[in-house]
């Protein structure tokens, strides 16, 4: 967006909020346009922490849809912050989520289940069954990533529950896809193509069709994998169908291609690899974590070499490249985990202590409260003892007198 056009547009937008409210109506027109620098500008018409933490986590979203990760990191951990500062446990726990998944893109498999352990308390405590089972999903992830068939399954079955019992069919759809998933990442190909199937069967309409794009590719995979080259073209050339086009993403489709172009590969038809491969490259998105688009880079250099050198080279460039970004994209998540960690655990030592004080103040309290009543107590005895003993004898005299009188 032309920065003449966005200041435009914020000078209209702010001129007219000022009659409602200004933040309410940057933000809102942000959130709608999906615009990062909207977003920046809302900040500007601010100074409550809700509304900032509020800010900072739009921008954090938006920057992570763009596969932006590092400045999608820093907006979240800012916005992280001001929510634990207002003890709204419900958006840090979404947060902690958040964070959790770019890590595990990044492929820091053990930050990540850290990040999902702490929104798992908050969920838990806040019984957000739903939040449970999306968690469980994630942390199933990256167990299957680690390739910790037992414990991705165990976390996947666990959402799965829930899914059931809430009867979200999509939902349980993408769960019985990643269990799929895990038993084809252990070599149980059978198995997981029964779950492939399964999680197609139990969908309809459009989400079916979705469903569909991912099962086939993961369907023809898995006989990719087991070298039965005509079953694996048979059912990788279905998702890139015409009635499939409008459904399916770009990272979707770069799959499709480059696991066509890998059995064109092995058939030795090279020049129909190259074509798949291209093909696969340009849906491919740099930015992405994804260590695909670096095995992508360097399949398409190894196709070229002898056939076309210049191209070789041209993708052996781009395999340093991406590797080289990846690597330096790492490094800066791996530094801003460590400094939130380092401020977490002061901020955690330093509520600790002030509620060490706090309790400590309590005690001395109920102490000095204790002394007051005793005192008092004591008063009150000392004064009951006194009264006792004056209108004791008086009564005593009365008594007397009354047998003196008595004939």
């Amino acid at each position: 967006m032309p920065k003449t056009l966005l200041l435009l547009i914020v000078l209209i937008v702010g001129n007219t909020a000022f009659a409602s409210n200004n933040f309410d109506s940057l933000y809102n027109f942000a959130n709608k346009q999906a615009s990062v620098e909207l977003a920046e500008s809302s900040l500007l018409a601010t100074t409550e922490n809700s509304e900032k933490a509020k800010t900072y986590y739009l921008i954090g979203y938006l920057y992570q849809s763009k596969s932006m990760y590092h400045n999608s990191l820093i907006n979240y951990f800012s916005a992280l912050k001001l929510y634990r500062d207002l003890d709204n446990q419900t958006q840090c726990a979404n947060l902690l989520e958040n964070i959790g998944v770019i890590f595990r893109k990044a492929g820091y498999h053990d930050t990540a289940i850290k990040y999902y352990s702490q929104a798992m308390d908050i969920k838990l405590e806040n019984n957000d069954t739903l939040g449970v089972a999306w968690l469980n999903y994630n942390i199933g992830r990256v167990y299957r990533m680690n390739k910790d068939k037992e414990a991705a399954i165990n976390a996947f079955n666990r959402s799965l529950n829930i899914f059931e019992q809430l009867n979200d069919n999509r939902s349980k759809a993408a769960t019985l896809n990643e269990i799929g998933l895990a038993f084809q990442m252990d070599g149980f190909h059978s198995k997981a193509i029964e779950y492939f199937e399964m999680a197609m069967s139990i969908v309809d309409g459009e989400d079916r069709t979705k469903r569909e794009i991912k099962s086939f590719n993961n369907i023809g995979y898995s006989y990719l994998i087991q070298g039965d080259y005509g079953n694996a073209l048979n059912y990788l050339k279905r998702p890139i169908e015409e009635k499939y086009r409008i459904y399916i993403s770009n990272r979707d489709m770069a799959l499709v291609h480059q696991n066509v172009g890998t059995i064109y590969d092995s058939l030795g038809e090279v020049t129909s690899a190259i074509e798949h491969y291209n093909m696969a490259f340009e849906y491919s998105n740099p930015n992405d974590l994804n260590p695909e688009y670096v095995e992508l880079c360097e399949r398409l250099k190894n196709a070229y070499k002898g056939r076309d050198n210049a191209k070789a080279f041209e993708f052996s460039d781009e395999v340093y490249k991406a590797a080289s970004k990846l690597y330096a994209i790492k490094e800066k998540l791996d530094e801003l985990n460590i400094q939130y960690q380092t401020e977490a655990a002061n901020y955690k030592l330093q509520r600790d202590e002030k509620q060490a004080a706090m309790e400590s103040q309590k005690i001395n309290n109920l102490i000095v409260q204790g002394i007051v009543s005793i005192l008092a107590m004591g008063i009150i005895i000392a004064l009951y003892a006194i009264a006792k003993k004056k209108f004791g004898g008086l009564h005593d005299e009365i008594n007397n007198n009354g047998l003196d009188i008595d004939p």
